[in-house]
This record gives structure tokens, sequence and C-alpha cells, in this order.
């Protein structure tokens, strides 16, 4: 979730200063919200630096005093961040973090952080994670600080840092996102990924910090002692579950709508249509799923699991349900070894973010965190946002989202840097949803093979769909629109190279929601009565669009995808999606706070959106 990196001095090393640009260059990938670095001289002054932007300008702003400092330093401790907690501008949020005599550097996210602080019987509040675990760290360093790291600590946690008063360094993981260059018996560099030490060492001096294991060395990179530690499986942190379905007739918001007769699509929908029984033109030419040999993916699994422990797979990794239960499965039950990659466009939600950091950390799956330059990204939703406000189009909303759709080039590029081929999207075939591609005017297409994308036709249709509307609403013509044709132009033109193994894995809501709940403590969002794209910081907002203006969501699709299959009655799903659709007013207002607009404005202007829906 964030780079770490560090440095130890070396005689043999020459222009230091190149060798920090590099190193800090490569880490920034994961991290360009906020950066810090400090440096011990060799006369013991630390010095720290903060910057509320990226670490290549840290370091370009300070360039006089870095490459000064650097010609006589014993070590540097850097970090990129994504702010996952407290605020990026007030001093205790900043990092490397201190606490007493311990300053260290934190990947990931620690869920438990206020009851460790609690605990450890501390005055005042504690905003920022890392912050208890510094602490934690500090009071215990006479002890074995990396046992008391993994049975006390929930969450994604990567670490670097340096006690005082013992002069030693250390560094801890219990993902396995760390890695370090051990050379002529020493120390040399750190890094979040092994992508990054390859561009500074052979691979034959890189080694792997395991999950749960640690390591001290001295200032001189001498390394002193290493741990292996065993996870303790029962840490607790605050769980959360959804919110308790309610008779239809309790319920605020119910449309007042005719339905198709066999499972529960609107008149609204577009492109719908009913025969003289009342059935829907989706249930007629629904063709029930019908699943890949189990055995035959196994086998395909048992020829990709490596002898030397390397990574086997990447999984695409959202910490939305799908993807979470899929990383279990493979870890688990498939004894593969994944490694998760994810990738923040700046509107991911808190959810996401808390359920990849407890599901890698309870698995001890190495977890890569792509970071887009999300004050960018957010700018770009704002201004797209705006526009979509002067003239309402639902064949546009899907704009919103054309930032996240790099998420497919960015597995792509990830399995280049490791030499991994096989890429497995959790996605299920329920999911299907016409509608949103139906209000630019594309027909379904129900005998369409091409399940995972469009065909050339629809391509060609969609591109001039948007192009018209660039044409007749001019605002959308602003900075965003660069990343808009990207986003566009990924989603088109796919590469459809990926494994999908709930083509051949039964997909069961009820289990898959029991397992991560009750098993990891996954957490669900207490404002909702569905665990369904929790990952998504903009889902609340676009569902809350379609239902207040159509009278239906993608939640509508996937209870009528399942009363096909024979999994769920007509009343149990059109209870449970009246339910989902309830409007999650919370989400939607802390998805406008991201964004930048304010919410009673853009709530009063929806509003005045013309529909002609009915309410009961």
């Amino acid at each position: 979730m964030c780079g770490i990196f560090s440095t130890v001095h070396s005689e043999d090393e020459i222009n230091q200063f190149k060798k920090l640009e590099h190193l800090s260059k490569l880490s920034e990938s994961r991290g360009k919200e906020a950066s810090g670095l400090l440096l011990m001289s060799k006369d013991k002054k630390i010095q720290t630096f903060y910057s509320e932007n990226t670490i290549s300008k840290l370091i370009k702003i300070n360039r006089p005093i870095l490459k000064n400092t650097l010609n006589s330093f014993d070590f540097y401790i850097g970090h990129t961040r994504i702010v996952t907690h407290g605020v990026e501008n007030e001093s205790d949020n900043k990092q490397p973090v201190n606490f007493n005599d311990t300053f260290l550097v934190h990947n990931g996210i620690c869920v438990n952080y206020k009851e460790i602080w609690n605990k450890l019987n501390l005055d005042n509040e504690v905003e920022l994670d890392s912050k208890s675990i510094a602490a934690l760290i500090d009071l215990n360093i006479d002890n074995n600080i990396f046992d008391i790291l993994s049975n006390q600590v929930s969450g994604e946690t990567s670490i670097i840092g340096y006690n005082k008063k013992n002069n030693k360094l250390f560094a801890y993981t219990n993902t396995g996102s760390l890695y370090f260059v051990f050379d002529n018996n020493k120390v040399k560099y750190l890094a979040s990924e092994k992508h990054t030490l390859l561009k500074l060492s052979d691979a034959k001096n890189i080694k792997k910090i395991e999950p749960n294991s640690g390591i001290f060395f001295n200032p001189k990179g001498e390394l002193e002692s290493t741990f292996l530690s065993k996870k303790n499986e029962t840490i607790i942190h605050k769980r959360s579950r959804p919110k308790k379905l309610q008779e239809t007739k309790e319920l605020k918001f119910v449309p007042n709508l005719i339905r198709c007769v066999n499972c529960i699509l609107p008149e609204t929908v577009p492109f719908i249509s009913f025969d003289s029984r009342g059935l829907c033109n989706f249930c007629i030419n629904y063709k029930q799923i019908t699943l890949q040999d189990l055995k035959i993916f196994e086998d395909t699994l048992d020829s990709m699991r490596r002898s030397d422990h390397e990574h086997d797979s990447i999984v695409s990794f959202s910490g939305g349900r799908d993807s979470a239960y899929g990383l279990h499965l493979l870890a688990t039950k498939y004894n593969m070894n994944p490694l998760a990659v994810s990738y923040d466009w700046g509107v991911l939600s808190d959810l996401g973010r808390l359920n990849q950091s407890i599901m890698t950390s309870k698995l001890g799956v190495e977890h890569i965190w792509f970071s887009a330059d999300i004050k960018e990204k957010r700018n770009n939703v704002h201004k797209n946002l705006i526009a979509w406000l002067k003239r309402p189009e639902f064949g546009m909303i899907p704009i919103l989202m054309a930032g996240d759709k790099m998420w497919l080039e960015v597995a792509n590029l990830v399995g280049k840097q490791n030499n991994i081929k096989n890429i497995f999207f959790f996605e299920n075939k329920l999911e299907r949803t016409y509608f949103k591609q139906g209000f630019a005017g594309l027909k379904p297409r129900f005998n369409s093979k091409n399940v995972n994308g469009l065909e050339l036709l629809d391509s060609l249709k969609l591109i001039n769909y948007y192009a018209l509307n660039f044409v007749r609403n001019p605002s959308y013509l602003n900075s965003s629109l660069v990343d808009s044709v990207k986003g566009l132009k990924s989603y088109i033109f796919r590469k459809n190279n990926y494994l999908y193994p709930y083509n051949s894995i039964p997909w069961d809501e009820e289990k898959i929601n029991k397992t991560l709940i009750e098993k990891y403590g996954w957490l669900a969002d207490e404002e909702s009565t569905t665990t369904w794209r929790l990952g998504d910081g903009t889902t609340p907002f676009y569902n809350y669009l379609y239902f207040l203006k159509k009278g239906f969501t993608e939640n509508d699709f996937l209870r009528s995808w399942q009363i096909n299959e024979g999994v769920m009655s007509r009343d149990e799903a059109l209870n449970k999606t009246l339910n989902d659709n309830q409007p999650n007013f919370r989400g939607i207002k802390d998805y406008l706070n991201l964004v930048g607009l304010d919410y009673k404005e853009t709530i009063d202007t929806i509003s005045n959106i013309p529909s002609n829906l009915d309410w009961n």
C-alpha cells in the first residue's frame, strides 16, 4: 500500500545520490500522495525530510542538502505513501514515524492499531496506525519484537526501522512483501519489491524476508540475527457485518414497477420486452451456466505450481468478496503461491483497503500495490461528475469509473516484471449487467461468445456514443480526457489472456460471505445489506443514480440470474434486491468527499433530474 526502502552505506559505492534517486523512483509506483526520508550521518545525527508530494519532488527540493549528507552517512530509510490513516499534512501523521527511540516506515494497514495503543496504556488518541506499531516495538525492544508483532498486529504489516537505544536497524513483514540485498556478508538495500532490487543487484544476492519473519542488522550492514515467528490466527480486530434484511413493507424506497413474472427485472431496463405471459426477453434467452470440468482446472494449477517456491501466479486483488475468496482458495485449498496485485486509482473504498490488508496478512501472501496519481485521478472524477450533472445521460455514468480500467494493464505489467504469466481474475458469470451498455444504445447480445468483452461492432458503437456526448456536452473536454480515453481503450481492447477460476469453481454467495467474515474477519459495510463491490467507493453513488431515476441497479440483474440458476426464489430475490438497493448515504457522502463535491448540493441536483418513477 506504500513503498518502503533503505540503503546502508557501502564504501565501494559511488554517487550515492544517484542511487537514492533510482531506488526512490522505483518505489514511487506504490504511493504518490506523500513521502518521507530519514538519514543518519556518520556522527549519529538523524535528519528527516517530509513532503505532501511524491518522493521524487521531495528529493528534488532538498537536492543540495541530500547530496552533501550522502557524502558521509550510515543509512537512510524512505517511504512513498498512499494515505490510509491520518492526514498527510499533519506532522504526527507523516512517515518515517517515531516513538521515543524508535523510527520506522510502514507498508500496509494495521487494522487493530487503536486496540494496541489502548493496551499499551498510552495517553491521547492515535490517528496513525504506524504510530501504534512504533510504540509497540519501542516499549518491547528488549523482547522478541517479531514474535510480538506476529501475535498482536492484525493486518498487512511490513516495516523497516531503527532503534537508537540499541543502535540497530530492523525489518519485518507478515506477508513476505520485503526483500534485501545481501552482498559480501552485508545488508546493502531493502525494498518492498524484488523487481526494485533487481535494478540494483544480481538476483543471487537478493533475499526475501518470509511472512512473519524479521532481521536485525547494525548501521554497518552486518546481519546480527534473523527470526521466524508463527502467525497467531486468533488475533481479533473489530468486526463488521452486513445490515440485516428488512421486510419489503418496512423499506423506505420501493419503486412501483412492472417486473418480469419469472425474474425481477423491471420495465425500465434498456431493451427489455415482455411476451404475453409477462416473461422478459432476458429470461427467454437465458442460458444456464455450465461450469468447465473442475479436474481440468486443477490439472492446470498442478502444471503452474513451482518447486522453487517462487510465485506461480498473480491474483488481481480488489479486496472485494470474489477476489478475497479466490485468494483464500488458491493459498489454502490449492496450495498455490500467488502474488496479490492491487491498483488504487483514487476511489478505492476504505473497506477495500482494510480487507486487502486483512486477507494478505492472514494468508501470508505477498501484496504488490500499484498506485496512480491519486490526486489527479480524483480531480478527473470531479470534472467528469460536474460535466455529467450539467447534462445527465445515463449511458455516460461509466465515465466516472474510467480511471479504474488501467487495472487490466497493471496486472500485465506486474506479471512481466516478475516473469509470471498466469493471471487470475475472480469474476463470476452472474455479474453480467447489460444495462450500462444498454443506456448507451447497445442491445444485449444474448448469444455472444465474447463473455468478457464487447463485439467489434458494439465497441465501435460505444466509441461513437461517447464521441457524440463529448460534442453535446463540451464539459467532458477537460484535462481528464486523455485518462478517460485510456480507460475506454483498456476496457474495449482488453487482452483476454486471463484465467477465470469461477468458470470451473461453483460460486456460492452464502459460503463466500461466511468463510470471509467468520474465518478472516473480512469487513462488511454495516450501512448496506449486500457485500458486493465493497472495494469500489463509486458503487454507492452510481447505484443511487440508477435506483433513484430508473428504479433498479446491478443488484436486480445479479438476483435475476440467481433465479434463473435455481438458487433463489423470486420472492427472496425481490426482497434482497430492494434491501440491497436502499441508498447507502454514508457511502455516497464518503465518495463525494473524496472527489471534492458538496454532498447536499449534489444530492439536490440529482433530485431535480426528471424521472417518471412512481414510488410506493
